[in-house]
């Protein structure tokens, strides 16, 4: 089952891939989340979405990113972009995940991401990596919550500076 489906059987929400139709929508979800935003010196255009669309790092191929929208009937509420077998083969690499504003702090997120490493453990992951922009203290606080932390140096990037995090998926998530 891809990701994708099984966000799908565990949420109420469609979430599939997306795809460059589905620019606007994303751009316009981007600039909405301006708390997102003001702590990371690039600003959505298209042109940067879409070649997020299908940015992968070294070794990784397309059939590793699952760039995924979570949709209800108002549109698009979340983009979530995961990179399956990095850094490590045992790995998924959470490049992103952003909601709507107006749906930030219902719950949703904290959703998404219990039914993503539930998925992530079912697949025989075992870890799951990202890295939070510094001065996002809300991101820091909620990615926390969902179990992660500190892990290894901060690292500049083309963002800002970004602090690791790590988070161990265990069988618990299969019970």
């Amino acid at each position: 089952m891809t990701i994708a489906a099984a966000l799908t059987a565990a949420l109420s929400y469609a979430v599939r891939p997306l795809t460059p139709a589905d620019l606007p929508a994303l751009h316009a979800l981007c600039l909405g989340n301006t708390a997102y935003y003001a702590h990371t010196t690039l600003r959505p255009t298209t042109e940067n979405l879409r070649a997020d669309l299908t940015a992968l790092p070294p070794g990784k191929t397309m059939r590793d990113k699952h760039f995924l929208g979570l949709f209800d009937d108002s549109g698009l509420l979340a983009a979530l972009d995961v990179i399956t077998g990095y850094p490590a083969e045992d790995a998924a690499w959470v490049g992103w995940l952003i909601l709507r504003a107006d749906r930030q702090g219902q719950g949703l997120g904290s959703a998404v991401v219990a039914a993503l490493w539930r998925c992530l453990a079912e697949a025989g992951y075992t870890q799951a990596r990202l890295a939070v922009l510094e001065g996002n203290e809300g991101a820091w606080r909620f990615w926390q919550r969902q179990g992660f932390y500190p892990d290894g140096e901060s690292q500049t990037t083309d963002m800002g500076v970004a602090r690791p995090m790590t988070k161990w998926l265990t069988r618990r998530f299969l019970e």
